[in-house]
């Protein structure tokens, strides 16, 4: 039988957050996850340009003065492991509906 690990991410349980940024000119989108609380910084960060997948896309919208479209998919008490699981099922229902994604990666795989 295997060890279990002991690491955090696969053991604290705590609120999260599903959310999608999706591009109102395009099907771009990102699925991602974080606590209530981080929301609103993130999706700033996000805009700005200084998170990893968005940058391109929505630096470009910024220069139009254009906000991403924010909207909370699910919200949810999960372990960090969990809650990704959740982003990968919901960048599927996207990715089917015909959407773009911007998170790629593990997520597409």
């Amino acid at each position: 039988m295997p060890r279990q690990s002991r690491k955090s991410q696969y053991k604290v349980e705590k609120e999260q957050v599903i959310f999608l940024l999706r591009s109102p000119k395009s099907k771009d989108f990102f699925v991602g996850h974080c606590s209530p609380q981080s929301l609103i910084p993130i999706f700033r960060q996000h805009w700005a340009g200084k998170r990893n997948y968005t940058d391109q896309c929505f630096t470009a919208l910024k220069k139009e003065g254009i906000h991403p479209c924010l909207t909370v998919l699910e919200e949810c008490v999960a372990t960090d492991v969990k809650a990704y699981a959740h982003v990968v099922a919901w960048t599927k229902v996207f990715v089917d509906a015909g959407y773009t994604p911007l998170n790629h990666g593990n997520v597409l795989e």
